[in-house]
This record gives structure tokens, C-alpha cells and sequence, in this order.
């Protein structure tokens, strides 16, 4: 990952959670140098493992990308 000190070894960690259970539903490590695509890859793996058809994801503002 890159900084104001040149690179630096980092990972991005994205976890979704059950609310209702507090239980880690898909968890994901990657080097990738932002999160721009990743929650709705998340977001479709945790659903998947909930066997659901529709979750509720939120966010921050990091994850926000122009591309659907």
C-alpha cells in the first residue's frame, strides 16, 4: 500500500456480521490499495452463507464506487 513514507506492507480486511447473532458471516483478506467494489462482493458471499434472500449492508463512505 502506498504512503506518504513510500510503500508499506497493508491489507484490507472485510468482515460481515450477523446483527442479530453477532456471528462473523464471510470474512475476506486482501492487498488491494482501497475497498472500492468489495462490499458488494461481501455482501453477496455473507448472504450466501446465511442462506437468505435479501440482507441488509451498511457501510462507510470508503466503500463508495462509481461503477455498480
Amino acid at each position: 500500500m502506498r504512503s506518504g513514507k513510500g510503500p508499506l506492507v497493508g491489507y484490507s480486511v472485510q468482515i460481515a456480521v450477523d446483527v442479530k447473532h453477532s456471528l462473523i458471516t464471510e470474512q475476506q483478506l486482501y492487498s488491494n490499495l482501497n475497498d472500492f467494489g468489495l462490499l458488494a462482493q461481501t455482501a453477496v458471499t455473507a448472504r450466501e452463507n446465511l442462506a437468505v434472500d435479501k440482507i441488509d449492508a451498511v457501510a462507510d463512505k470508503g466503500y463508495y464506487s462509481v461503477t455498480p
